[in-house]
Formats: C-alpha cells, sequence, structure tokens
C-alpha cells in the first residue's frame, strides 16, 4: 500500500512542476506515514520505499530525508526511568508531555496503531530534546516521533486490519477495547475501522480492506452507523471469498471500501460484487462486467433494520421493508432457559424414566402440580419446517428449583431462566443457525424454550399464518438479507417486515395440513415420543415387499407432492403480499422439503429396532406406541408377542440359544405378517441388508445383528443407545443385548451365569466334537475347514475367558443406576464391559 502511495504522490508532485528529485523528497518527508507493532513489516516495508526512490533519484542515499523515514515500529515507555527522564527535561509545558507520553505508551506494542493520543505541542518537545543528552534521550525521541504520528489526521488513511476476535486477544489488548472502542470492540479489525475514521481529516478519505461481517451482522451495528454519519462511500469492491490467493485455506470473505469523510448528498455509491466468483483471477476478469455493478445512495441503508449493507436488492424488496411494520411490532420473539450446564440439566426424552416425564402442561402451576421431574424441552436442532426437533427435556422439577439456583464457586447464578411466563404455551419455534433454509415450527403445549430453540407466542388466530410465512421462500429471502451468515438471531426474527392481512383462513389451511404431513413424518420414526408403529403396519399386502411398494407411493403422493404443492401455494401467496413476485422464485427444491429420505434399508432397519424394542417390552404389538421406558414392569400385559422375561437376549454366530435374537426376530415376523408370508418377508429382509453370495437369508440377518445393528441403533439415538451391547471383543465370542430401562442389581450377575457361561460351554463343546472330527478320516478340503472353524472358535474361547474377568468385577458390585443421570453417566459404569459408542 505504502510503495502504491508513493508512486501516485510523486506523480503529483511533477504534473505540478517539481523536479523528480523534490517529488521525492517532499513524499518522503510530508506524506507517507506508516504505523506497525511488527518491527519486520517496518523493515520491510522502508526497504520497499527505498528502492522505489532509488530508481527515481539516485542520490536519495545522501539526503537527509531518507534517514528519517516516518515508517514506525511501535515502542512501549515500560521500561523507561521517569525520574531521569524529568530531571534532563527543564520546560515545565515539556515536562507534562514526557509524563503523559510516558504513562500512555505503556504496553504500547499491544496496542499499536489503535493507542489513543491526544494533541499536544510535540514540536516544542522536540525542540528541547536536540539540545540536551541524556541516558534515554533516543528511546523520548522516538516516542515523541510516534506521539507525532498518532496524535494528527491525515489526508488519507489506508490499511488491511488484523482479523481478530476478542476470545483470541491477550487481556491487556480485550480491556483496552473495552475501555477505548465500546462500540466496535467485538473485533479487531471493527476497531480499526473505528481508529482509522478518527485518523482521517474532514474530507479525506478512510480506505481498507477487512472481512464482510460488519455489513450484515447485528453486533456490527454501531460500526455501519458510525461510517454512514461520519461521512460518504464513495466505492466498495465486494470479493468475498477467495479474495486472498495465499489464504486459500481459509474461507476470508473479504470487501475493499473507500470513504470519504464529509456528507455527500444524494450522491450515489458504487458498489462491485464479486462474491459469485470463488477464483480469484474470474474476479479480476470480471470486475468491469456490467451487472457486477450497483449503484445506490447510502440513506437507502437505513430503510431496513440493522442498516444492513445490502446494495444489491431491487427497490421492491427494500419498501417491502419500508412500508411494512415488522413482525417484532405484532409479536415479539423471545429467547428462553440458559440452564449453564445442558449435561447436569437436559435429557434426550428416551434416556429418562418415560413416567417421569410431563409432556401436556399448559402453565407454570401445571407442571408444578404435576411433581414430575422432566419437560420437553426446545433446543433448535437441525433444519425442519412446520413440525418436529421434538427430542430433549429439561430438568424443571419444583418449578425449576435447581436450576434456579445453580451458582458458581463464588455464589453467583450461573443459569438464565427468562420469559417465565411464556414457558408451556402454544407457540411457534425455530433454530438458530441455518443453512441454506430457514425451518419454523408449530410446538403445542407443553414446552420449555432455550436460546437456541427462541420461541414466539402469536394470538391463536395468527399462528398458522405467521408459521406460513416464516416457512415460505419469502421470508427466508428477507432474512438472507438481515442474516447472511445464516445465524437467526430473534433480533433477525422481529425485523422482518410483516403485513398482517384480515382474512388468511386459507393460508391456515394449507399450513395445517403441511404441519399434520410433517407430524405423521417425525411420529413416523421411534425418535418421537409420540410414535406408535412403523408405517408399514398401515398397508394390508400380505409381505413387506408389497407393503414397501404401497408405502413408497403413500409417500410420494400423500405426504411429498403434497407438501411440495401447498408449499408453492404459500410462495405465491406471500409473494402477492409483499409484492415482489419478480425477486422471488416460488419452486421448492426437493431438499427444502424437510420430510425423512424415503429410503428401503432404513426402513427395514427401523423395522427390526422396533422388532427388538418388542423383544424387550418398549413395545407391544397388541398396544400401539410405548408400553414401558420405567417404573414397574407388567410381563402380562404382552399378548401377542411376549417380552423377554429376564431381559436379556444373546446375539450369536449360530443358534446356540432358543432365545437369541435371530430367533426371536423370526418369531416377530410370524406374529406381525403371518406365518405365510414368513419365508418371503426373510428373503425380502435379508435382501435389503445386502445378501452376500451363497449366505442364507438368516446368515444375512444374523451378520446383520451380530455387525451392524448396535451401531445403527447408536446412530438413531444419539449416541444415547437405550438398548445396551454386552461385547467380549473383536471375536464376537460373546454378545448380549438388555433394555437400559429394565436394568437392575442383577442383571450382569444374570448376563456372566446364565449366557456368559453358557456360552462358553458350548464352544467348550463345539471343541471336543472337533477334535473327535479330526481323529476321523476326512478329505483335505473338510479337514481343513474344520481346522479353520476350530481356530475360531479357541480365539472365542479365549476372547470369553478374558471377558469373564471383566464381567465378573462388575458383576459383583451389583451397581445400581438412576435414569435420570442418563445414558452418559450410566454406560460409562459398564464401559469394560459394553461396546464402545462410535
Amino acid at each position: 500500500i505504502l510503495v502504491y502511495a508513493f508512486e501516485i504522490f510523486v506523480r503529483a508532485y511533477i504534473k505540478l512542476g517539481y523536479s523528480k528529485e523534490q517529488a521525492v523528497e517532499n513524499t518522503i518527508k510530508k506524506n507517507i506515514y506508516g504505523i506497525d507493532i511488527d518491527l519486520r513489516a517496518v523493515q520491510l516495508s522502508i526497504l520497499s520505499i527505498c528502492l522505489k526512490a532509488i530508481e527515481i533519484d539516485k542520490k536519495i542515499f545522501s539526503k537527509e530525508c531518507i534517514k528519517n523515514i516516518n515508517i514506525i515500529n511501535i515502542k512501549n515507555s515500560n521500561n523507561l526511568n521517569n525520574d531521569i527522564i524529568n530531571f534532563n527535561i527543564k520546560d515545565t509545558e515539556n515536562k507534562e508531555t514526557i509524563n503523559y507520553l510516558l504513562e500512555n505508551f505503556k504496553n504500547a506494542d499491544e496496542y499499536g496503531s489503535l493507542l489513543k493520543v491526544k494533541k499536544r505541542d510535540y514540536s516544542k518537545l522536540e525542540k528541547e530534546l536536540e539540545t540536551t543528552n541524556f541516558l534515554y534521550l533516543t528511546d523520548v525521541q522516538e516516542l515523541t516521533k510516534q506521539a507525532k504520528i498518532l496524535s494528527q489526521k491525515y489526508d488519507v488513511v489506508c490499511t488491511n486490519p488484523p482479523y481478530m476476535g476478542r476470545k483470541s486477544i491477550n487481556e491487556k489488548l480485550s480491556n483496552y477495547l473495552q475501555k477505548n472502542y465500546s462500540k466496535t470492540k467485538s473485533e479487531m479489525y471493527s476497531a480499526f475501522i473505528e481508529r482509522c475514521n478518527e485518523m482521517t481529516k474532514n474530507n479525506g478519505y478512510q480506505a481498507m480492506i477487512t472481512i464482510h461481517t460488519w455489513m450484515f451482522i447485528t453486533s456490527f451495528e454501531n460500526v455501519r452507523d458510525m461510517l454512514l454519519k461520519s461521512g460518504t462511500f464513495i466505492n466498495m469492491i465486494h470479493t468475498g471469498p477467495a479474495t486472498f490467493t495465499d489464504l486459500a485455506s481459509f474461507n476470508v470473505l473479504a470487501t475493499a471500501f473507500c470513504l470519504k469523510k464529509t456528507k455527500i448528498e444524494n450522491y450515489e455509491s458504487t458498489f462491485v460484487r464479486l462474491t459469485k466468483y470463488y477464483n480469484y483471477q474470474e474476479k479480476i476478469d470480471n470486475f468491469k462486467t456490467k451487472e457486477n455493478y450497483y449503484y445506490i445512495k447510502q440513506d437507502r441503508f437505513k430503510e431496513i433494520p440493522g442498516m444492513p449493507f445490502i446494495y444489491w436488492i431491487s427497490n421492491n424488496l427494500r419498501n417491502a421493508f419500508k412500508e411494512n411494520p415488522t413482525l417484532g411490532e405484532y409479536y415479539s420473539p423471545k429467547q428462553g432457559l440458559a440452564t449453564a450446564d445442558n449435561e447436569r440439566f437436559v435429557r434426550n426424552w428416551f434416556e429418562v424414566n418415560m413416567n417421569n416425564i410431563c409432556f401436556n402442561a399448559k402453565t407454570n402451576e401445571e407442571a408444578r402440580k404435576s411433581q414430575k421431574r422432566w419437560f420437553p424441552y426446545n433446543k433448535g436442532g437441525d433444519y425442519r419446517k412446520w413440525y418436529g426437533n421434538n427430542e430433549y427435556v429439561v430438568n424443571c422439577e419444583n418449578d425449576g428449583y435447581e436450576i434456579k439456583n445453580f451458582t458458581d464457586n463464588n455464589a453467583k447464578v450461573r443459569s438464565r431462566p427468562q420469559n417465565l411466563q411464556y414457558y408451556f404455551k402454544k407457540g411457534i419455534t425455530w433454530s438458530l443457525f441455518g443453512f441454506e433454509n430457514f425451518g419454523a415450527r408449530y410446538k403445542d403445549y407443553g414446552f420449555i424454550f432455550d436460546v437456541s430453540g427462541s420461541s414466539m407466542f402469536p394470538n391463536e388466530k395468527d399462528i398458522k399464518y405467521i408459521i406460513g410465512y416464516l416457512c415460505s421462500n419469502v421470508a427466508f429471502k428477507f432474512l438472507s438479507l438481515l442474516a447472511p451468515t445464516v445465524n437467526f438471531q430473534v433480533g433477525n426474527i422481529a425485523s422482518l417486515p410483516f403485513k398482517n392481512i384480515d382474512e388468511h383462513n386459507e393460508i391456515d389451511k394449507l399450513v395445517d395440513e403441511n404441519i399434520n404431513i410433517c407430524k405423521e413424518d417425525w411420529d413416523s420414526n421411534e425418535i418421537s415420543w409420540d410414535f406408535t408403529k412403523p408405517k408399514i403396519f398401515e398397508f394390508n399386502e400380505k409381505n413387506l415387499c408389497e407393503r414397501m411398494k404401497k408405502y413408497r407411493e403413500y409417500y410420494s403422493n400423500e405426504l411429498r407432492e403434497k407438501l411440495r404443492k401447498n408449499e408453492e401455494k404459500l410462495n405465491n401467496f406471500f409473494a402477492n403480499i409483499y409484492g415482489i413476485n419478480k425477486d422471488i422464485d416460488c419452486l421448492v427444491n426437493d431438499r427444502d422439503l424437510t420430510l425423512r429420505e424415503f429410503n428401503e434399508k432404513k426402513i427395514i432397519t427401523s423395522l427390526i429396532s422396533y422388532a427388538v424394542g418388542c423383544m424387550f417390552g418398549r413395545y407391544s404389538l397388541a398396544e400401539e406406541g410405548i408400553i414401558y421406558a420405567g417404573g414397574n414392569f407388567e410381563p402380562n400385559r404382552y399378548k401377542t408377542f411376549n417380552a423377554d422375561n429376564d431381559n436379556i437376549i444373546p446375539i450369536t454366530d449360530e443358534a446356540y440359544f432358543t432365545d437369541d435374537i435371530v430367533t426371536r426376530f423370526k418369531q416377530f415376523l410370524e406374529k406381525a405378517f403371518g406365518k405365510e408370508a414368513l419365508i418371503e418377508n426373510i428373503n425380502y429382509i435379508a435382501e435389503i441388508l445386502g445378501k452376500k453370495g451363497t449366505e442364507t437369508s438368516e446368515e444375512t440377518i444374523r451378520r446383520y445383528f451380530l455387525n451392524d445393528f448396535y451401531q445403527d441403533h447408536i446412530k438413531m439415538y444419539q449416541k444415547r443407545p437405550i438398548y445396551w451391547l454386552f461385547d467380549s471383543g473383536k471375536k464376537n465370542g460373546f454378545k448380549a443385548l438388555i433394555y437400559m430401562h429394565r436394568y437392575n442389581e442383577n442383571t450382569i450377575p444374570k448376563v456372566r451365569i446364565d449366557y456368559l457361561h453358557k456360552t462358553q460351554a458350548v464352544y467348550e463343546r463345539l471343541l471336543t466334537d472337533i477334535k473327535y472330527n479330526l481323529t476321523t478320516e476326512l478329505s483335505m478340503l473338510d479337514k481343513k475347514e474344520i481346522q479353520k472353524k476350530q481356530e475360531d472358535f479357541r480365539a472365542k474361547l479365549n476372547e470369553i475367558k478374558e471377558y469373564d474377568e471383566k464381567i465378573a468385577h462388575i458383576a459383583n458390585q451389583k451397581i445400581n443406576i438412576n435414569l435420570d443421570d442418563g445414558v452418559v453417566a450410566n454406560y460409562k459404569k459398564f464401559a469394560d464391559i459394553l461396546a464402545k459408542i462410535k
């Protein structure tokens, strides 16, 4: 930057009639100033100026100006002796100046050019310093020079500031920013924007290249306001990603602007938008493309709440903000409970005893009277529209006493319960973070909400209308202007333009249909607390293959396409309401339909998961929904298909037990879909699971249970498995499942005695049989095959014996668990004998 500026000034002097030599000397003495905390950067800058100067004036190194270039490395005054310096300064005013410098420049090398220095008569001090000599003379002269440079204003201030958030900087600098840059302290670079603005003369120019977040994000609104008030943007090149070739691995989204520090009435600023080019050469090639140029009077930025620098939008979009009130003027979005320790207070709903969850409280009073511990908790979650993401519960027992009294070591309350009067009310919720879209969801009574699951509570008559608006392409278009970083704060939602029409029955009807479609989709998975049974049960065809075809047809037409058409109708409705039809694409892409993917394998593995749930008594073929998830277990309740008596289901590579998991699964299929279709269904399931070579269908299913079922379960239950796998190791010597909610202190001893030891006995018997068979006459091929089995059984047996030592240690402790502690804490107690959660 300095070299480029040097050349410009030299040419300007020559154009005014100065000789080349005079032009170089005047530029060095009067026009070029530079400040940096990095000595190496200063040295390289000075060298560059010198090399450029000698190209023009061969005698420049014999001149005094070259020895005193105004490019400096910031010095601090930390180690200077005040008494010695003050003793050698005679003039009273100069003494005051010296004392000010010594105090002000403490830790100056930490602050650099952010350091604010008052205007004083530093020339007078310089003159006295020229006539005296003392120990710290050179240091004081350097301080005086940097004070002059930092205190004066400039015709042009130009820089590429450092990019560091406050969390990345040291305490000294952080405190300095807090004190001196209260409005721009969130980032180093934004503080530099303010400092550069201060250093620029009236009618001067401030030119900077920065990352572009200050243009949009709410926390930088003060920066935008300051710049708009202080001057006029002449132009901006918004380069976006891939601006710096040497920072290719970092996604630095950049912009460069030039601001004239004076207000120019009705001036149309020029903006060049190059953000859509992801290669720096493409940016260069398209710099002069007419379509990338936008012209706007900067006061128009104030028409949109928060004043984001959205220069590229149409007048219709801008007028939508200008001509309508905000959504926040009707219904203010609310942030909810911040627990300060989610690990302590929050659980996935399926972890705890379901009898301790209150799902339907409508008021705080009803919640208190329920005497329950856990309550549904909106935490945002993945992008999803209309309905869903109901996954968590929070401990608000006794009116949230424990959370409200959660303190640090200094007795300061850490949690932040807020907007308590809205807890449990019917309303709208959404996720804090988006990616390529925004999804609002209906929530019924019963929920507490947090910060990431911020919420809104309109009147009953407006809920559906507002959900329809928030889920439309129109609202997302507005939000993408208000929050281009797709971090949807409550302020962004409140700032949406909102036109509340009197009659919106047709919109409400479409929204109602969409909510029901997405609720049906959400509840079709057992991760929902309203899950009843797998959807495939609702089709009456004779076998699973035919049922799957009907399911696919229903999913495609009754759910997916119906939802798409409804959303497109809503997009058109709202585009007309806001008069932005030409600015909005009302079509709905597949990726924006937030229904679960129709995947045959996932449907079959979910059916298998349900079957395992029926084996343990979590579900029942005779009743819908969750039958048992804590409390008193009633074996007699399971009529059609019996729940396992001892809560232990072995998983083996052969049918060594009458109640092994594959045998039980076949029994489930027979009871659920009929004996006549059993073989067809087993074959179909095996094909979907990926039947290999000469495997029988039963062998394929057994391989799935041995190798893949548990990882699918862990994934479905978000690394909080409710079925626990006892696993001896890589040889698959012993595996058995239990249901966490039915665990008691006798479970592990029973696993060891009744299953592990019996498995051990099976392998010992098989090895005895093999030993005998090897004494008989065998073909080489048969003998080799038997020896391979012998080696496998020995490895399994050795693994079991080692595992027995581990499980015996745990079994003897007769450990109890508390479901309220959650899976992570309880699982950890048995980590040495359970499968690793990956």
